[in-house]
């Protein structure tokens, strides 16, 4: 991708990506593993080259899935587990004076915690971030271009909150997002509890689940049989 020069002189972030893989095995323990990879990873090369704008996102996926955006051929065997790959992708805006010196450092750093990538590639955020399921309305490229900076923008501030919460490396060298036990993040002690009633309280996001007719039970008293399924609005 070409370098593009700006009114001052500099040349603007070129938009990558990767997906970084990890092993089924210690620290990357199932309630913690997005967090370690974030905490030895991620969390210090953002703050290393000072890059401003990036976000990253989880996913357990199969062979298809997995392969969208890697060559999975790269990617050790031994990191399957019941036919599943867990890894996270991220994608981040960053100069191009400083790709080599990111490249070397991003798989120095990926060996180093025994995980493992295939590349690091260029990012399309148009076509990611302002597809149809993110951009109702006009569906314009003006209009498109618009929604795809505003989504960048809460997915980064989404991405900065969470590394902010991180504490670690304990004895075992994982990291955990901290633990808040205000009454408002009960019974979880989770942040992100608030933080999530916040989004729905400012948005009214339309959010249910699907509960079984004629109703839910517990371990002593089991539900009895569905008849069907009804759809429960979630308050928050």
């Amino acid at each position: 991708m070409p370098e593009t020069e700006d009114a001052s002189g500099s040349f603007e972030p070129i938009p990558l990506q990767t997906r970084i893989f990890v092993p089924p095995a210690a620290p990357y323990q199932p309630h913690c593993w997005v967090e370690t990879i974030v905490g030895r990873i991620i969390a210090p090369l953002i703050s290393k080259y000072s890059i401003s704008e990036f976000w990253f996102s989880r996913y357990g996926q199969d062979k298809n899935g997995s392969s969208q955006d890697t060559d999975l051929t790269k990617i050790p065997s031994h990191f399957e587990s019941s036919g599943s790959w867990r890894s996270v992708r991220f994608r981040l805006w960053l100069s191009p004076h400083h790709q080599q010196a990111f490249e070397s450092d991003l798989f120095d750093r990926v060996k180093d915690a025994n995980c493992a990538i295939a590349d690091l590639r260029v990012y399309d955020p148009f076509s990611d971030l302002a597809k149809t399921s993110l951009c109702g309305g006009e569906f314009s490229d003006a209009r498109r271009h618009q929604r795809k900076d505003i989504v960048r923008d809460f997915l980064c501030a989404t991405s900065r909150l969470f590394i902010h919460m991180l504490e670690g490396p304990n004895h075992l060298g994982e990291f955990e997002l901290e633990k808040n036990p205000d009454r408002a993040n009960c019974p979880d002690e989770a942040t992100f509890q608030y933080v999530h009633h916040l989004f729905c309280n400012l948005t009214e996001v339309p959010l249910s689940v699907s509960v079984p007719v004629p109703g839910i039970g517990t371990s002593m008293y089991p539900a009895p049989s569905s008849t069907g399924i009804v759809s429960v609005r979630v308050r928050f």
